[in-house]
């Protein structure tokens, strides 16, 4: 009797059922994945809408130097290199197939983790540098025209902002991006440590 017990318990433990957890940790990524592409149009339209709108400032505005040109170039040129990487990195998430087994997605995962990683250290790096470079040149022939308090103030408010995004807003994304993500990886890690 003890050894019929002990062949249902075995033949129960290889069964290839999905589990519960994983049924709804694949409902979770769909949705972190439908949510990334909402992102990606969102990203996509919003930064050509900006280009448009720099493009008719550059065609409409006469200067007087070759700064505000020189500026909106910069801001333009820092606009296309993060259209070109976010459309890369969102790229990754169409991999993300039901018909993947757990370490599959957990590749796949991890392939999105490290990429995000770089775009949160590097490039957004690069992105802020560029942009507020291409403020401060396009902005130069408008403060030149104000009172040096005015321009002061100018400056001053503009790079005001541009810290608070970087050094506040930008790091409170990333840590609230990595974690989710961390989390669906330690989900899929969980599952496959239990199937082993």
């Amino acid at each position: 009797m003890e050894n019929n017990e002990i062949n249902l318990s075995g033949i129960w433990k290889k069964q290839t059922s999905i589990s519960p957890d994983f049924q709804d940790l694949m409902k979770r990524i769909k949705a972190y994945k439908k949510e990334s592409v909402v992102k990606r149009w969102i990203a996509n339209i919003s930064l050509a809408l900006t280009c448009i709108v720099l493009i008719s400032i550059w065609i409409l505005y006469d200067s007087e130097t070759i700064l505000p040109n020189l500026g909106i170039s910069l801001i333009i040129v820092a606009i296309a290199i993060s259209l070109i990487k976010f459309n890369q990195f969102y790229n990754v998430f169409q991999d993300l197939d039901k018909s993947l087994d757990n370490q599959s997605y957990l590749n796949v995962l991890l392939e999105i983790q490290k990429k995000q990683h770089a775009i949160q250290s590097n490039f957004m790096n690069i992105y802020f540098i560029l942009l507020t470079l291409g403020l401060i040149i396009y902005m130069y022939e408008f403060a030149s025209r104000m009172s040096m308090i005015y321009g002061i103030i100018v400056y001053g408010l503009t790079l005001a902002w541009i810290a608070f995004v970087w050094f506040y807003l930008k790091p409170k994304m990333a840590k609230k991006q990595n974690l989710k993500l961390m989390q669906y990886i330690n989900s899929i890690e969980n599952i496959i440590e239990s199937n082993k």
